[in-house]
């Protein structure tokens, strides 16, 4: 049983200072010291891409490299890996050109080579949802399990899952969710995989940063793995909730000052623009919801519930 992960942050120093991402370094390193200290992983099988080395240099998040990095991730995989994709940088989204999103958008990830239009909205060079299906999930071979992290705005379906969830879901098994995110039936190409996404927003929301000590998403899944590793999905992704609102409402609170007269109303927006975490699953979702979060890993505290 191999465990490989493939890790990537991007700042995008050749960005305006107000779209740079200060805090994506240090989701790598959350995540990272999380895999190798909590889940068993080993350094060497963890690939890291940061834009804070030469634009030549094979560690650089530039789109080809990113896309090499998957590749590579699930070439070679068999029946009992577990691998893990985390990205935190911009994600956007773009016409949808082969008909098969219900709201006529593809969600996509920006490499540290993409080239936004003027608006931000979009960028040349980004990476869509159907090639990380096609190239990715796709590509996981029956009994491997792969679960991906998107930290990025529209991400919630940016994996391309066919089942997705935010908390407070109680719909039943093989039924779409959430009109504003739901996509049009696609049968798995790989019935026994177990593939899982975690998304910090829906795919018509934006996600924030505080601060450069790391994004509120990734620390909120770290903190409710570590406060119990016995959790299952659907309640793993209640205390992801849960800890992503409290720590947005006292960030916005420690503003109330500052922003004086303009407080009430940008507290009124946030309510409306609050980003919620979304767990996307390939396969058996009923049973996966069910499951602990620590079998998708290989953790060994990972237990049935």
């Amino acid at each position: 049983m191999a465990k490989k992960a493939v890790l990537v942050g991007i700042h995008y120093h050749s960005f305006h200072a107000k779209h740079q991402l200060g805090s994506a370094y240090q989701d790598v390193d959350d995540v990272k010291a999380f895999l190798i200290d909590t889940l068993g992983f080993e350094e060497e099988n963890i690939t890291e891409l940061k834009d804070d080395v030469d634009a030549d240099d094979p560690q650089y998040p530039g789109e080809q490299n990113l896309k090499n990095a998957l590749t590579q991730l699930v070439e070679g995989a068999t029946e009992g890996d577990h691998l893990v994709f985390h990205f935190s940088g911009h994600g956007s989204q773009t016409r949808d050109q082969n008909g098969d999103e219900a709201d006529g958008m593809d969600e996509t990830i920006w490499p540290a080579d993409a080239v936004p239009n003027k608006k931000m909205t979009d960028a040349r060079g980004a990476i869509i949802d159907d090639w990380i299906k096609a190239e990715v999930v796709d590509k996981v071979p029956a009994g491997a399990k792969l679960v991906i992290f998107l930290d990025c705005c529209h991400s919630g379906t940016g994996a391309d899952l066919p089942n997705t969830y935010t908390d407070g879901d109680e719909l039943p098994p093989h039924s779409k969710h959430k009109v504003a995110m739901k996509k049009l039936t696609k049968e798995p190409a790989n019935a026994e995989a177990v593939v899982v996404s975690w998304a910090a927003c829906q795919d018509p929301h934006l996600t924030i940063s505080f601060s450069e000590s790391g994004g509120y998403f990734v620390k909120a899944f770290i903190k409710a793995y570590c406060a119990d590793p016995a959790a299952s999905h659907s309640d793993l992704l209640h205390s992801m909730k849960d800890d992503m609102l409290q720590t947005a409402q006292a960030h916005l609170e420690s503003k109330r000052a500052e922003l004086g007269e303009h407080f009430e109303r940008l507290q009124d927006w946030w309510e409306d623009a609050q980003s919620e975490p979304v767990l996307g699953i390939l396969n058996d979702e009923g049973e996966v919801l069910a499951s602990a979060v620590a079998g998708t890993f290989g953790a060994e505290r990972a237990v049935d519930p």
